[in-house]
């Protein structure tokens, strides 16, 4: 008599490919008429004399969920894929093994079975697609998928859910990789009898947010290290893969404008519009205007640990330290043309920057005056055997005689000595004011203000300096006659 008992022990002979003959049916129970009906009724099929054929596709099947119900996840793989060897295009039965691999977190071997219901499963495309999503968040998917998964958007993904509210919420948190957001708000659900557990769905966003964690972990390292390459190239990795999420954007955004920087010297244009948030900030390459608003949302936190932080100000010093350079090439040709270049009201680090950038250049001399040390003087320098009082005396003259570029011309020689004095300095500048140089009078004579303080000479040239900045020719005519007295 077929019964209950002798039915399972067929499927568990099919499961373990126990040879279906006359003898092996009837230790399950079966008798000889047993096996007539059973192959009336296409269970069995006889191929030759006392072997069988297993044929029931639809009970082995209701034995696999029967065996997934009890948690025998194993055994119910084995005998969904002797479903299989019955039928090899059955949905049904990829569809079971699709989720009971996600059920027992083999992602991998579910994704083979997925590549086989995508383009089937036409009625269940949109939570087809959410798996997709997810899948491309912690594997490297063939690229025909890749390609798939870079055009979803909302509208494109479902979940078995029937509150509309949450579901919008937990689709879009998938989407927006908020992966433990989706799964406490699937479990809300779960808890207000609102939903059926999802096992394999919450797998799945546990997966991608084990992934994301680990990839964050991984760019913290790089961006303590500094090591923006590798950085650029774990990224690009992910980006292969999947959209990145918008934090990785940034990183990757900041970490190729360092490298850009590094590698090509161009400071990256800022584009017209106003920094309201970070993220319109970035899109305007305002990155001072980036960081500022970071350490304004963060001005009560500690920003060491704060990685998009140390990335940003590694980007904002890049600009500086590259701006400064740029700066400072037009800088030594001033130098260089006019004797001089005064950096004022400087900090202690810009300092450093600047003597670190000029270390090498011989016919740089560098002076810090100023009452806090805050001003920069570098003066062109040129150790030549001129005889100085001679030259003196020759420009003294030469500017009696009102030769007043010939003047100059013997005064900057005396001052690219780099012991030269203070007053010839002061000379120098009462020279450029008759020449109508303003601005380079201004220069001279504020190095020679500096010096004279520096050194407890008496002689001031602050009235001078003032006229020379309200372009005031009478002011400037008696501020020179009182400075000159001194000569």
């Amino acid at each position: 008599m077929i019964n209950t008992n002798n039915l399972i022990n067929l499927y568990e002979g099919v499961i373990k490919e126990d040879p279906l003959t006359t003898k092996q049916l009837q230790n399950y129970g079966f008798k000889k008429n047993d096996l007539t009906n059973l192959v009336n009724k296409n269970i069995l099929e006889r191929y030759k004399i006392g072997w069988y054929i297993f044929n029931d596709l639809n009970g082995l099947y209701d034995y696999g969920n029967t065996l997934v119900s009890k948690r025998y996840y194993n055994k119910a793989k084995l005998c969904f894929l002797r479903c299989l060897e019955i039928n090899a295009q059955n949905l049904d039965v990829y569809k079971r093994l699709f989720y009971l691999e996600l059920k027992t977190k083999n992602f991998k071997e579910a994704f083979n079975y997925f590549d086989f219901i995508y383009y089937r499963d036409i009625n269940n495309r949109k939570i087809y697609n959410t798996y997709l999503l997810l899948f491309s968040y912690i594997l490297d998917l063939p690229q025909e998928y890749k390609d798939i998964v870079k055009k979803l958007k909302l509208n494109d993904l479902d979940i078995n859910i029937n509150d509309d509210t949450f579901k919008s919420i937990i689709i879009e948190d998938i989407i927006n990789q908020k992966f433990y957001s989706a799964i406490i708000n699937l479990q809300l659900l779960h808890d207000n009898d609102k939903l059926v557990y999802t096992p394999e769905l919450v797998n799945l966003l546990y997966k991608a947010k084990k992934r994301q964690t680990a990839t964050h972990t991984k760019i913290s390292e790089l961006v303590i290290d500094r090591n923006y390459e590798e950085l650029i190239l774990l990224l690009d990795e992910e980006a292969k893969m999947h959209v990145l999420n918008l934090s990785n954007k940034y990183y990757l955004l900041i970490a190729k404008e360092i490298i850009n920087i590094r590698t090509t010297g161009k400071i990256p244009k800022k584009e017209e519009g106003y920094s309201s948030d970070l993220k319109s900030a970035l899109l305007l390459h305002d990155y001072e205007g980036a960081l500022n608003i970071v350490i304004t949302n963060n001005k009560f936190k500690d920003l060491t640990d704060n990685y998009f932080y140390l990335i940003l100000n590694d980007l904002v010093k890049e600009i500086n330290a590259r701006r400064r350079k740029n700066n400072l090439i037009e800088v030594l040709d001033v130098v260089k043309r006019d004797g001089l270049f005064i950096f004022e009201e400087m900090d202690d680090e810009e300092i450093r920057n600047i003597l670190d950038e000029i270390k090498d250049i011989p016919y740089i001399s560098r002076m810090i005056i100023g009452d806090n040390d805050n001003i920069l003087a570098l003066r062109y320098c040129d150790l030549n055997t001129a005889n100085y009082k001679e030259l003196m005396n020759e420009a003294n003259l030469a500017y009696v005689n009102q030769d007043y570029d010939y003047c100059i011309k013997l005064l900057r020689i005396i001052a690219s000595n780099p012991n030269a004095y203070p007053f010839i300095y002061a000379k120098l500048g009462f020279a450029y004011i008759a020449v109508g140089d303003y601005k380079l009078a201004k220069r001279y004579l504020t190095l020679a203000s500096h010096l004279n303080k520096k050194y407890n000479i008496v002689a001031d040239n602050t009235e001078l300096i003032e006229s020379l900045d309200a372009n005031n020719l009478q002011m400037i005519d008696k501020a020179l006659e009182r400075a000159l007295k001194p000569f």
